[in-house]
């Protein structure tokens, strides 16, 4: 349905979905984001081991302290084990970073101060007010960054943030 067939030397063939089938209903994103979105690719799901045994731990840090001179103990990975079967559903991802035009379009659509709380109760990022090294200036109205670095890649957004991004888009 909506694939095409790319069939690589040497290598079993892969099914690509095509753009029709990549891009989510443009009526379902806010106005303002519609004329913002870069194209987005479908990333399959599946299910892979994740996690260290602790013999892969002992060797890390034996690496580390040893070939690196580094300072690190076996605590380091006490939250990797033990290793465990994880399944990720398939997903969507823009091929280019999101930039701050992008992500500051989606703030002024959210509306003033939303940078505090408004993403699912959370901050969604910090401005200059809170933080001095943050890029984006925010007049109590609206949010902006210089032009200079307005299609960089936005830097400085929470988890929280990010999240409530990519389902509006």
């Amino acid at each position: 349905p909506n694939l095409i067939q790319i069939e690589p030397s040497a290598t079993p063939t892969v099914a690509v979905p095509t753009t029709a089938a990549l891009i989510t209903s443009v009526s379902a994103v806010p106005e303002p984001l519609q004329g913002k979105l870069t194209e987005l690719r479908r990333v399959d799901g599946g299910t892979f081991l994740m996690g260290t045994t602790p013999q892969e731990v002992a060797a890390a840090v034996t690496e580390c302290t040893n070939v690196y001179q580094g300072v690190c103990t076996l605590a380091y990975g006490e939250d990797s084990s033990p290793p465990h079967q994880v399944t990720v559903d398939s997903f969507q991802m823009e091929v280019t970073e999101v930039t701050y035009d992008q992500f500051l379009t989606f703030m002024n659509w959210k509306g003033p101060n939303s940078h505090r709380n408004g993403c699912d109760g959370q901050p969604c990022m910090a401005t200059r007010a809170e933080d001095p090294n943050s890029n984006i200036i925010f007049d109590s109205a609206n949010y902006r960054v210089l032009d200079a670095i307005r299609n960089f890649p936005v830097v400085g957004v929470t988890w929280y943030g990010a999240s409530a991004y990519c389902r509006a888009i």
